[in-house]
């Protein structure tokens, strides 16, 4: 198994197992403690609660829940006061890998997150932002360090059929929706230039 693998199984593992334990608990104090029932009864309300904050294509957390660490991670950064950075990353061409097929567009999009989960630390956050975006936040990096980062995703993603485009920029809390500006045109940017065909990363002054 590859060491990108490893550590997709690792992030779901990690935030499968609090929710069965909830469900557990509740289920138990409703009465239903074993047997089948309860067994059927955990696997529904479990996959009901994991599926509401987990992207069930990518199994990356969905934007809702990103918003919610945005701004825990704003919060940390000013009390420690140090740098948060926001990335974001475009997987090129979907709606054309799309007419191959939507199972090919979900491939694509599982393939791009797994290269995600496999470039970033664990106290960094990767979640499903859009359609064909995905979102991290790092905590205390700085520009240097977001540019080691690209180089640790951009060696990755040579090994699959896809491209992708991605730019960064510090974010605090009084820039967040320039942020999101300024990353969003960024990429189309830098698409229009390469032409949606190879990685691409421009990062934000």
């Amino acid at each position: 198994m590859s060491e990108e693998k490893d550590i997709n199984l690792g992030e779901i593992r990690k935030r499968y197992q609090p929710l069965r334990e909830r469900t557990d608990r509740i289920l138990r104090d409703s009465g239903i403690s074993e047997g089948p029932e309860f067994r059927k009864a955990r696997k529904k309300f479990t996959k009901e609660a994991y599926l509401a904050g987990i992207d069930e294509v990518t199994l990356l957390p969905i934007r809702s829940l990103f918003e919610t660490r945005l701004q825990e991670e704003l919060d940390r950064s000013e009390r420690n006061g140090e740098p948060l950075t926001m990335g974001l990353i475009d997987l090129n061409l979907l709606r054309k890998i799309n007419k191959k097929g939507l199972p090919e567009g979900d491939k694509a999009l599982r393939a791009v997150a797994e290269k995600i989960l496999a470039s970033i630390r664990r106290t960094d956050y990767a979640a499903r932002y859009g359609g064909d975006e995905f979102a991290v936040l790092f905590p205390g990096l700085d520009v240097k360090d977001i540019n080691a980062w690209w180089t640790r995703f951009y060696t990755g993603m040579q090994a699959i059929p896809y491209t992708v485009t991605a730019s960064a920029m510090t974010i605090d809390r009084k820039n967040q929706s320039e942020v999101r500006t300024r990353l969003s045109n960024n990429i189309k940017q830098t698409k229009e230039l390469n032409g949606h065909k190879s990685n691409s990363f421009l990062m934000a002054a």
